[in-house]
């Protein structure tokens, strides 16, 4: 079936995930399935309070067919004060990730630091986006279109697309 969480943030039909610990936890981890994940709050909220994880997202096993976001207003899910805003760590074949805000807020004005607890821009997120390439055989992040665009700011690796190799 379809699974979707969120739905649109300008209509207050998002969730929010925060576990206050920016060493353990995710916000939402994907193992299986095909879910949307759109329109929702990690690590934070619409005040910008810190509620830090790990990651916001992680994707991994067989996580296929995911999207993270979407290109309708109010689609995209806002990520702040997170270790790691998504990691894509999947066998999957495909997932798409666009119109998403990692370390500014849905409007693209207000900023705060995406990574380590800390609210101060430049001692930010340490990665917005990690792509593993020995086992993401297709990730798409942003496109050709306006809408399409992730807003990814004060992290000093926005996006990071490495081998699989121990950090």
């Amino acid at each position: 079936g379809t699974i979707t969480i969120g739905g649109n943030i300008l209509s207050g039909e998002g969730n929010y995930f925060g576990f206050q610990d920016d060493v353990n936890d995710e916000g939402i981890a994907v193992n299986n399935g095909s879910p949307t994940i759109k329109g929702n709050w990690f690590g934070t909220n619409s005040i910008k309070t810190n509620i830090a994880n790990y990651s916001g997202v992680t994707l991994a096993g067989g996580a296929d067919l995911v999207v993270l976001g979407g290109t309708t207003a109010g689609d995209g899910n806002v990520f702040g004060y997170n270790t790691r805003g998504i990691i894509a760590n999947s066998t999957a074949s495909t997932q798409t990730i666009k119109g998403n805000y990692l370390g500014v807020t849905n409007d693209a004005a207000s900023t705060w630091s995406n990574i380590g607890g800390t609210a101060t821009p430049g001692g930010a997120d340490i990665l917005g986006i990690r792509i593993n390439v020995n086992v993401s055989t297709t990730t798409s992040i942003g496109g050709p279109n306006l809408a399409d665009r992730n807003y990814i700011c004060f992290c000093p690796i926005g996006i990071d697309i490495y081998d699989g190799s121990p950090v």
